[in-house]
């Protein structure tokens, strides 16, 4: 789920039968949703200037009207996926977390690579390409879906850091597994959007920048193992935040919030 409204829905967003448009992530700017580019997508723009391509931004989507833009929410379903439960789970209780210190494994690197945009799959070969380099580093790395659910947390609990590349959309599902697990994460700069409830890619949050062709990956993780005491402060802390929103009150009040906030306007006729 990209930030971004794709086009093809924009028409509805004047509707006046539609009063909010829930999503996943949406730009800490929306008027980031009124810039023109060159593939569709901010983050994949971000992506092709990183590796040198100087492409035109010529794509301009149809305007988002300032009045519309106040529909595009945030809306939080990542603590009611089953996929997560047993993260979930994990983050709220059961065996103690292994301290960073502790953990053998210094990077890990695993996901789906081939994507339907090539330049998505060249970034996401490039990220295991650089972790797999890293001199006098344990780094595992897998390609694709390698691991099982129980056995990637199981590996998570085992790694200082993961590195999180792009995808479709600026957020990863494993993000929130690897705070779940106080695990650091390394991404490219997803800082522009925001999640409700617990807002995983805030400029001041948990997360640690790299470039999006990850050609300062090396130095990012010297400076975070070099540190590891700081960085256990900010793991634990994030993980402790996040556990926080695991409960159905939470979640019931942010829907409730959101239907009186989209009826204040008035009766729906």
């Amino acid at each position: 789920d990209a930030a971004i409204v794709q086009p093809k829905f924009r028409r509805w967003l004047s509707h006046p039968l539609v009063r909010t448009w829930l999503k996943a992530t949406v730009f800490r700017d929306p008027t980031f949703n009124n810039r023109p580019t060159a593939t569709g997508h901010l983050h994949m723009d971000w992506i092709r200037q990183a590796e040198g391509e100087q492409d035109v931004p010529s794509r301009t989507p149809p305007t988002i009207l300032a009045s519309d833009l106040t529909k595009i929410r945030a809306f939080q379903p990542v603590f009611m996926m089953e996929a997560l439960d047993l993260a979930r789970s994990q983050a709220n209780g059961g065996a103690p977390r292994t301290p960073l210190h502790e953990r053998p494994i210094d990077l890990l690197c695993a996901g789906l690579v081939d994507r339907s945009w090539p330049d998505l799959t060249h970034h996401r070969q490039r990220a295991n390409a650089v972790a797999s380099t890293l001199a006098g580093r344990t780094t595992l790395v897998g390609r694709g879906r390698v691991f099982e659910p129980a056995e990637f947390l199981e590996w998570l609990g085992r790694s200082r850091i993961m590195l999180s590349p792009l995808g479709h959309g600026e957020m990863n599902w494993k993000d929130w597994e690897a705070v779940m697990c106080e695990t650091v994460v390394v991404k490219p700069s997803a800082a522009h959007v925001t999640t409700a409830m617990y807002d995983i890619y805030r400029p001041d949050g948990g997360m640690v920048e790299c470039a999006y062709d990850f050609s300062d990956l090396e130095d990012v993780i010297n400076r975070i193992l070099a540190d590891l005491p700081t960085y256990q402060e900010r793991v634990s802390a994030e993980r402790q935040a996040l556990a926080a929103c695991f409960t159905p009150q939470r979640l019931a009040a942010q829907f409730a919030s959101m239907v009186v906030d989209a009826l204040r306007t008035g009766p729906l006729t």
